[in-house]
C-alpha cells in the first residue's frame, strides 16, 4: 500500500512511501513541504517533500487512528501530531522523536475527528461519536 506524491499534471509520480496497511488519515503543512500519514494498524509517518524522505514517527494506538491533525506552525519548536484512536484516546505526539507527549480519553465517547485551530495552534478541536466537540489546550510539547 503506498501513498504517492504527484505533480498536477499526474505524469508520473514525483515519491512514494510505502506502508504495512491502508492509509486512513492524511494533513499537510500549510507550505506544503510536509505530508502526516497515519494508517489502519496505527502507525504515524510523515513524508517530508523537500527531502523525499519519509520517516516513520510512532507506532501509536493499539488499534487504527480515526483521524490525524499536524500542526507544523512556527509557534512550536517541534511539530507535533495529534491522533483521534480507534481504541478510545486522543493522543499528542512529538515529531522528532516519536515520543507520545499527552493522552486524553473521555468516558463512554469515541474520539472520531481531530484538528488544530490554524490561527492558535496549541488549541485542538476534538468531535466524538455522541456529536459533542471538545476543545483542548495543548503546552509546548518539548
Amino acid at each position: 500500500i503506498f501513498v504517492r506524491l504527484w505533480p498536477a499534471d499526474f505524469s508520473d509520480f514525483l515519491m512514494q512511501a510505502q506502508h504495512d496497511s491502508a492509509v486512513c488519515s492524511l494533513a499537510v503543512s500549510k507550505d506544503e513541504l510536509l505530508l502526516g500519514v497515519a494508517t489502519s494498524n496505527g502507525t504515524l509517518g510523515l513524508l517530508n517533500v523537500a527531502t523525499h524522505a519519509y520517516t516513520t514517527c510512532a507506532r501509536s494506538h493499539r488499534t487504527g487512528v480515526a483521524s490525524l491533525a499536524c500542526s507544523f506552525d512556527e509557534e512550536h519548536e517541534e511539530p507535533i501530531i495529534a491522533t483521534a484512536g480507534l481504541d478510545g484516546t486522543i493522543r499528542i505526539w512529538g515529531v522528532s522523536d516519536g515520543v507520545q507527549r499527552y493522552e486524553f480519553a473521555v468516558a463512554g465517547d469515541m474520539p472520531k475527528a481531530v484538528e488544530f485551530k490554524p490561527s492558535s495552534p496549541s488549541v485542538l478541536v476534538c468531535g466524538f461519536a455522541s456529536g459533542s466537540l471538545r476543545v483542548l489546550n495543548v503546552p509546548e510539547a518539548s
